[in-house]
């Protein structure tokens, strides 16, 4: 360990390093390449497919404690754990260059994803002739598959290869983390939103529609099996919305599951004589999940008819009353700037 320093975060100096021209290392993770290295040589020499014409540039972002790469077309997860490892391979890689001493890369001109506003006050008190160079901005680069990420920080690339690209449920639950986020930002600097939409702006279709996007985006839901049947008003048997459900217990079957979109304007709530025949429908159409969702408050007498109804047969609610569907909104700004402009 002493001779090898590498060797304590997992990474051993490759056997190519004379066939490359430089010395470069590599883990079970990824590899670590002196950026004297061609990409496309290292990939010829290696016997890997990519190629650096189709990489694309990204942005990584962390979100409730996890880190994804952004680019246009497509959200990977981004494995910080196994870059700050490369990264310390790094430091020892320059352990003897005499030139850099001591070996830190992880000081603040070479900011790995990070901000030092103490190094940048230091930086701008300072006389201009001894003022240390602005951060520099790592590069990032990830492939089209989602399955190779490449960090250049000026001195090395970063070659990670435990990254995935990001299904649809996943990038809708990063979707909802976002919007979290940019709610409690508007917070904090004064913006805080008043959650009431001008429901009576929207047509039914309009409503149905919208009520399908919140669905859509729900992490709950599986969007690929969702319809919308119909339009508005039209003989849809009691269905506006069918969707089936993610299991959250592998090997689980998916729970089919219908909502009723009821855009309700002024000052009434949804009472349980807007609603006929629901038990009819659950049995016809062998649903396990209903929900109601409305642009009013829901009723007490619609409430107690929806528990006694679904609760005898077992079939799971989830009903949005405008007070949930305004929340929905709020933390989903896309969806509400699409209907209401705002």
């Amino acid at each position: 360990m002493a001779k090898y320093p590498e060797r304590r975060v997992g990474y051993w100096r490759s056997p190519y390093s004379q066939r490359l021209g430089a010395t470069c290392y590599a883990s079970p993770d990824g590899w670590l390449l002196d950026k004297s290295v061609e990409l496309d040589q290292f990939f010829a020499v290696t016997g890997q497919k990519f190629k650096q014409s189709e990489l694309v540039a990204g942005n990584v972002l962390t979100v409730n404690s996890r880190s994804y790469v952004l680019t246009e077309g497509m959200a990977a997860y981004f494995p910080m754990a196994h870059y700050f490892k490369s990264r310390i391979c790094a430091s020892f890689a320059r352990l003897d260059d005499d030139e850099h001493w001591p070996p830190d890369t992880f000081e603040w001109a070479d900011a790995s994803f990070s901000y030092s506003p103490h190094r940048e006050y230091l930086g701008q008190s300072a006389p201009e002739s001894m003022r240390a160079p602005p951060p520099r901005v790592e590069g990032c680069l990830i492939d089209t598959s989602g399955r190779l990420i490449i960090v250049d920080d000026g001195h090395f690339r970063h070659l990670l290869y435990d990254t995935k690209a990001l299904n649809l449920d996943e990038i809708k639950s990063l979707f909802s983390a976002i919007g979290k986020v940019t709610g409690s930002l508007g917070e904090i600097i004064g913006l805080a939103d008043n959650p009431s939409c001008e429901w009576g702006s929207l047509s039914d279709e309009l409503f149905e529609q919208l009520c399908y996007d919140v669905i859509y985006s729900h992490p709950l839901f599986n969007a690929e099996t969702i319809r919308k049947y119909g339009k508005s008003r039209s003989r849809d048997g009691g269905r506006d919305i069918e969707v089936y459900d993610i299991p959250r217990i592998p090997g689980a079957q998916p729970r089919k599951w219908i909502f009723q979109c009821k855009l309700v304007t002024g000052a009434a709530s949804l009472s349980a004589t807007k609603l006929v025949d629901v038990g009819d429908m659950l049995d016809h159409y062998g649903v396990e999940g209903f929900g109601v969702m409305t642009s009013a408050p829901i009723d007490a007498t619609l409430y107690d008819k929806l528990d006694a109804v679904c609760g005898k047969r077992k079939v799971q609610q989830m009903n949005f009353s405008v007070l949930e569907l305004e929340r929905e909104l709020l933390a989903k700004p896309l969806i509400r700037q699409r209907y209401f402009q705002k």
